[in-house]
């Protein structure tokens, strides 16, 4: 949980989704909204008994939209030698059709 801490994955944003309020512990004098790291730290565990529950590592995608998360879903996906799909586009049928040609 330190690491966490120390890469400011408790920082959140100033909106606040209605599926994110469990996760919120408090909001900041400046207005940012503080994740609650024992929350996400129990998330990441359960993700991680999911990921090596799986037989074939193959079956397994990670996915980041955005900018910030790209390179760690690359990395992540090197590590566990599954398949990443880090793009700021998505093209239509990639998870639904897959045997489609890429473009």
């Amino acid at each position: 949980m330190l690491r966490l801490l120390a890469s400011s994955c408790h920082l959140g944003t100033k909106n606040l989704s209605y599926q994110m309020k469990p996760y919120i512990s408090h909001r900041s004098t400046n207005g940012i909204h503080i994740i609650n790291l024992e929350e996400t730290w129990q998330k990441i565990k359960l993700a991680a008994r999911i990921i090596v529950s799986i037989d074939n590592s193959k079956d397994i995608i990670v996915a980041s939209s955005r900018e910030a998360g790209q390179r760690a879903a690359v990395k992540f996906s090197q590590f566990v030698n599954c398949e990443s799909t880090s793009s700021t586009r998505w093209i239509p049928g990639t998870l639904t059709n897959y045997n489609t040609k890429k473009f």
